[in-house]
């Protein structure tokens, strides 16, 4: 089993869909999401997104091996 998300209700499901840059903020310059195979995680299996703006940042996160770079 992969991972799955959240979901509030409508229009309230933290899915892939929401994390686009378009849908974020115009002021998000990366997206940087778990980089992990849902099989090493434990619990519920949700992983993580990781929003970024400033460049350095941007650059120490996606040096970790536990994310991925996803420049939207």
């Amino acid at each position: 089993m992969g991972y799955e998300y959240d979901d509030y209700g409508p229009g309230e499901a933290l899915c892939c869909r929401l994390y686009r840059p378009s849908r974020i903020s115009p002021q998000v310059a990366s997206i940087l999401p778990v980089d992990t195979p849902s099989v090493n995680e434990s619990g519920a299996r949700r992983g993580c997104v990781v929003l970024a703006k400033h460049p350095d940042l941007i650059t120490t996160l996606s040096s970790l091996p536990l994310l991925c770079c996803d420049d939207g």
